[in-house]
Parts: structure tokens; sequence; C-alpha cells
């Protein structure tokens, strides 16, 4: 019951977008797509999915290991949902651990948060269309040659294009767009007590 009423508030917010400051969401298991790799399965009951549905949008899959196989596993799984070319990076901690759990390991994989419309912004009343965030619509503005970094983030111009940003624009800039959504699919690792080596890519 608790998880229906977190997606109903969700649905809600997001219809009301336009005066959100904030919202945080956390579901306590993986919410990932059915078809990602099947040896993700096994871990599904145990992670976390935390949606991020504030100025800079994401969906964010938490995935505990607790021993080097399961690492592995994990790992090479999420290498197949990520975006070629995107960063794969370690840290000691993302603030993934609960209380007593400190010394925990995680590969946290962040994606788009597809489906997400784009609300808000310095010059919304000018805005002719506001068309859902899918990987079609962006395919375009996200294109970039195979041995270059993808964009990290997109937000939708006043004339309903998509618009690519590498690292976030500030000040004016960044404020005439309602939202910034993720754009391409990265891992996080965050180091535990679990000993691992990250495999070259």
């Amino acid at each position: 019951m608790k998880r229906r009423r977190v997606t109903i508030g969700l649905a809600i917010a997001l219809g009301a977008v336009a005066t959100l400051s904030a919202l945080v969401t956390t579901t306590a298991q993986g919410t990932w797509p059915g078809d990602w790799p099947a040896e993700l399965e096994p871990y599904r009951g145990n992670s976390s999915t935390i949606g991020v549905a504030t100025g800079c949008q994401s969906v964010q899959y938490a995935i505990p290991v607790d021993t080097t196989e399961e690492f592995r596993e994990v790992f090479a799984a999420a290498l197949k949902v990520r975006t070629p070319n995107s960063p794969i990076r370690i840290m000691d901690s993302i603030g993934l651990a609960s209380d007593g759990e400190e010394g925990r390991a995680f590969v946290s994989i962040e994606c788009p948060p597809w489906g997400r419309i784009s609300l808000g912004g310095t010059e919304a009343a000018e805005w002719k269309d506001a068309t859902p965030l899918t990987e079609e619509s962006v395919a375009d503005a996200i294109a970039v040659p195979e041995d270059q970094l993808p964009p990290e983030w997109v937000a939708q111009d006043r004339d309903g294009s998509w618009i690519a940003f590498v690292d976030l624009p500030t000040g004016e800039e960044r404020s005439r767009y309602g939202f910034f959504f993720k754009a391409r699919t990265d891992i996080t690792i965050q180091v535990g007590s679990v000993p691992f080596v990250v495999p070259d890519v």
C-alpha cells in the first residue's frame, strides 16, 4: 500500500510540476525495465529505485553487492545497458547505504526518466509544444560521433525542440528552461568492503 501511495503522489506532483521545487521518491525494489539483462533479476528485490523529479531529473537503480562474484555479475549486466563511452565513476560514498550499511558496496545505474514532460522555466508561456522525453524525441539532439562523450543532459526549448548539454548551464541560460533530464545511462560504483577490480571497458 505504501508503494501505491508513493506512485500516486508522484503522478500528482508531476501534474503540478511548474510549481514544484523538489521531489525525490524511493521505492524499495529495483523497478528497471523487464527487458534488461536477466542476470539482474535476482537482485531486483534487494535494490532501490530513486526517482528525482526536480530541476535535474533522472532515475537511479541502486543495486547492493556483498561479494566479488555478485559485483562481477551486476557490473557485467550494467555494462549492457550503459550508454557507450559514458563514464564509469568510482566513489567512496554516494549516499546509498542505509544506517548500519555504511560498508556495503553498490552498483548504481542512473538513467533518463523516459516519459516525463518538461514544464516551467522563465519562458514557459511562449512554448509551443511540450513533448514527452523519449528515445526517439531526443535522438537527433544527443547524436555524437562514436568516439565522443555523449551529452549528459537535455532540456526542451520553447519551440519544442530538445537541446543537449554536456555540462549543465548556469545563470540565466539555466533558468530559461523548465527542467533538465538525464540523457544517457551512467554507472557509478560505491566502494564498500567488497574487494573488486573494475575491468577495462
